[in-house]
């Protein structure tokens, strides 16, 4: 039909951002190869890019070298997310209104016991040796305890019911009859370990950055006939799924923590800008979601070993 009809699909796509984007993406993973001298690893990446007014996807790479029976580590594969899932988690805490970003979160090793095995659960910043930090500071460091005293605090259903409303699907784990189930429970979510698609997540960050208002991605805007006739035609369908003050607190918490860590690369941004960055790297899992007004991109850079990326 669509070569013998004369059909006219109509796409969201911006050709020169789609060129650039798989330009961009296979240049920088033959860097980081090079950079590493290591031939035997392969590095694949994906990158998409959604208006946040109309959540149209400008530019979207399934995968270095795409093919139609390729992966599509974009749109259908998942990946180990670690931070990127902060915004989620701590919009859920502030829609709870149990916290504020100026409430104090205990940020020391959390400690449990399973049976003969003891479990600790720290962070990473030697520098760090505060027992308590306000929430917005522990939101900047992306402090693994932090994150699952919170979601022990509000609970899993409050923030997979919180994600669900951004758009990713979460389920929790079935219940179990050990006595530490809530924390074994909690566990892959609070590190991020919960495997999450880079369209879904970048379309949540879209979310905060339109004051709440939830809407699917948008790839086919029109389909016509060889007569010109309107076969399909895909209508904008907004919704409010969270205030517009969890949105707004979010978004300068994401601001905020992307001007702390990366003030050197921000200065040349035109319109305000808002991110975050996996802490996953070094298991050869990288991510990175910034938004401005305009523009939501998502990238993802996987290898097959768990080495550092740099």
């Amino acid at each position: 039909i669509l070569y013998r009809k004369g059909l006219k699909i109509e796409t969201a796509l911006d050709s020169k951002a789609q060129r650039l984007a798989l330009g961009i993406m296979r240049e920088g993973l033959q860097r980081i190869e090079n950079r590493l001298g290591q031939k035997k690893i392969q590095f694949q990446g994906a990158f998409v890019a959604i208006d946040p007014r109309t959540r149209s996807v400008r530019a979207l790479v399934q995968s270095r070298y795409f093919s139609s029976q390729g992966p599509r580590y974009a749109t259908k594969q998942s990946h180990i997310p670690g931070a990127i899932i902060d915004p989620i988690l701590y919009g859920a805490a502030i829609a709870s209104r149990r916290y504020t970003t100026a409430s104090l979160v205990n940020v020391t090793p959390f400690k449990f016991s399973t049976g003969n095995n003891l479990w600790r659960f720290a962070h990473d910043i030697p520098s760090l040796k505060k027992q308590t930090l306000r929430l917005r500071e522990a939101f900047a460091l992306s402090i693994p305890p932090a994150r699952l005293r919170i979601l022990n605090t509000i609970g899993l259903p409050s923030y997979t019911h919180f994600a669900n409303k951004m758009g990713l699907s979460l389920s929790p784990h079935p219940p179990t009859n050990l006595a530490f189930a809530h924390f074994v429970r909690n566990l892959p979510f609070a590190l991020g370990q919960t495997p999450l698609q880079l369209l879904r997540i970048t379309n949540a960050y879209a979310t905060f950055t339109a004051q709440g208002i939830y809407d699917e991605t948008t790839f086919v805007t029109r389909i016509r006939d060889n007569k010109g006739t309107i076969l399909y035609e895909r209508l904008p369908n907004p919704q409010r799924r969270i205030s517009t003050g969890v949105a707004y607190i979010i978004t300068q918490l994401l601001r905020d923590s992307f001007l702390q860590k990366h003030r050197k690369y921000s200065y040349n941004f035109k319109h305000p800008f808002s991110g975050k960055a996996s802490d996953v790297r070094q298991k050869g899992n990288a991510w990175f979601v910034g938004c401005t007004p305009r523009i939501c991109v998502g990238a993802w850079i996987g290898a097959n070993a768990a080495i550092p990326i740099t």
